[in-house]
């Protein structure tokens, strides 16, 4: 990767990345938009529906569900950056590579419980014969496997997370009351092959990050999986001849792209119109560094503390506002936090893509308020 960069302008980088995420012009189908992001992070189960919303032509209200549940098209289970994210279930070999070390990282987490590494593998072996009879909640699994009931961190995973990352046990689909544990074998037929490489998957997954993500840096990489710098370099170094640096005005460091997309990366217009973007929407996680889309005076609003991020009002490519959805069955409101005083032009088009949203989320009548103060910090 020694070759000269690429010098490109702000605007040029934000036109890609904003094309390549679906968008300026959306994808035709939900699950083609899951295959070019790769991973949607589902911390909260409705950041999917919207973040796939704004990013596909049209999407029925039932289809989140309906991706888990018959003929599932879609798995949710831990991955990147150790958090809960929506992948296609073609892309489970994938997954399940990637997460090789993450299980180790999870023994020494586990540790710090007293719970040394033959402990834990008993304790796995008892809850899979407990799922064995069909998913449970973590509470009935607690009462299969009363030690445990003492583990802290349970809601974020101490207890099954182990299994998650081995692919043995996914969330299952959606439905009424708590989260729910299923056997992927169960629901999702036979485990996929095992061979696969943590670092052969690394250098796929590289690939398919730059093609939804670029232009970015190592280190977004490293920010966006959740790995070590050490695994991004490599990865980056086994992947240098598919790859252009490229130098972005008045932003440091040397981003890339991928050598096939530089033709199309040149000619494309300038970023334009209104998106809703989801709560951890893929844009807003794809970045350490997020000068490109993001101003730097606005981070904090959008970046909460305790990690969580707002869900915000793209316009043309930069983030303008901040936005949330009070729902009361088919009807609800809208109110935007404006970063500043929104044009005309972006408030009808903002009108038009409120009543887009509202129709993929089944949510009939929705009023928009312009004026909410939802962060002050």
């Amino acid at each position: 990767m020694s070759q000269e960069p690429l010098r490109i302008t702000q605007k040029q980088a934000r036109a890609w990345l904003v094309a390549s995420q679906g968008l300026t012009t959306p994808f035709a189908t939900p699950e083609e938009a899951v295959r070019n992001l790769f991973a949607v992070q589902t911390q909260y189960a409705a950041s999917l529906g919207v973040a796939i919303a704004t990013r596909v032509r049209r999407m029925k209200p039932a289809w989140p569900d309906a991706a888990f549940n018959k003929n599932p098209t879609l798995v949710k289970t831990w991955s990147l950056r150790s958090t809960l994210h929506a992948h296609l279930v073609e892309d489970r070999a994938l997954v399940k590579a990637f997460c090789k070390p993450r299980y180790d990282q999870f023994l020494g987490w586990m540790k710090t419980y007293q719970m040394a590494p033959g402990q834990m593998l008993f304790r796995e072996n008892e809850i899979l014969e407990a799922l064995e009879q069909g998913p449970l909640t973590r509470l009935q699994i607690h009462e299969a496997v009363p030690e445990l009931k003492s583990l802290d961190w349970s809601g974020w995973g101490a207890d099954v997370k182990g299994l998650a990352y081995k692919g043995h046990v996914i969330l299952a689909p959606c439905g009424p009351g708590q989260t729910r544990f299923v056997l992927a074998k169960q629901w999702l037929g036979s485990e996929p092959d095992d061979s696969l490489s943590f670092e052969d998957a690394l250098v796929e997954i590289l690939r398919r990050y730059l093609r939804s993500h670029a232009p970015a840096t190592i280190s977004d990489f490293a920010y966006w999986t959740g790995i070590k710098a050490v695994s991004a370099r490599a990865a980056f170094s086994r992947l240098a001849a598919e790859l252009v640096p490229v130098d972005v005005e008045k932003l440091e460091g040397t981003r890339y792209i991928l050598a096939t997309d530089v033709e199309r990366f040149q000619k494309l217009p300038a970023a334009t119109g209104v998106r809703l973007l989801a709560k951890f929407d893929p844009l807003l996680m794809s970045h350490r560094d997020k000068a490109l889309y993001l101003d730097s005076k606005h981070l904090k609003t959008v970046s909460q503390l305790a990690g969580q991020i707002e869900a915000c009002v793209l316009i043309d490519g930069k983030v303008a506002g901040i936005w949330r959805l009070a729902r009361k069955a088919n009807s609800g409101e809208v109110s935007v936090q404006q970063f500043r005083p929104f044009k005309p032009r972006e408030v009808a088009r903002l009108e038009k893509e409120v009543l887009r949203l509202g129709r993929a989320l089944g949510v009939r009548e929705l009023s928009i308020d312009l004026d909410a103060k939802h962060v002050t910090r």
